[in-house]
């Protein structure tokens, strides 16, 4: 029996990160339910698994990536607008080129997910400076929510606060 590889995307339906459980992580994601495994482990499966594995230092691992990523970005820029001129940095030019395109790929990968998970921090900043209490109830599903998909201390950090607050017992 032959399996076809080929696979239609245009009908796989989308979730948006407000329409999902927070098992799944990324701002936009296929729905796994509706793929089927034609044989063995696809290099995008074995990534998800690996991702899904990091809980809680997935926003670590974007914000150093981020990072990283960005000066290469800016190193690129500068040989290519400051240092090509001057004599014994012409010859990097080339490298430069390269580095540049490829830090730009990653960054336009890299940078969506990285600010939902800086939005997510975001949320519990914000939350953490709220006086009231009748607001932080309301707010208090948001919160939740931001610290699942952080993970692992941040929800240890949102419990101790709605605890301190007498919001949770």
């Amino acid at each position: 029996m032959q399996t076809s590889l080929i696979t239609n995307y245009y009908d796989l339906p989308y979730q948006h990160i407000g329409d999902r459980a927070p098992e799944q992580f990324s701002a936009m994601v296929m729905n796994p339910s509706t793929l089927r495994q034609t044989r063995g482990k696809t290099m995008a499966g074995l990534f998800s698994q690996w991702w899904a594995a990091q809980h809680g230092r997935q926003y670590l691992i974007l914000a150093t990536a981020f990072g990283a990523l960005t000066v290469l970005f800016l190193a690129g820029v500068s040989q290519l607008l400051f240092l090509q001129e001057i004599d014994p940095f012409s010859e990097y030019t080339g490298l430069a080129i390269g580095i540049l395109v490829l830090s730009a790929l990653g960054l336009v990968v890299i940078t969506p997910e990285f600010l939902v998970f800086k939005g997510h921090a975001s949320t519990l900043d914000e939350l953490y400076e709220i006086q009231s209490t009748a607001e932080l109830k309301r707010r208090r599903s948001e919160g939740e929510r931001s610290a699942t998909v952080l993970g692992a201390g941040h929800e240890q950090r949102w419990n101790a606060f709605l605890q301190e607050r007498g919001l949770r017992r």
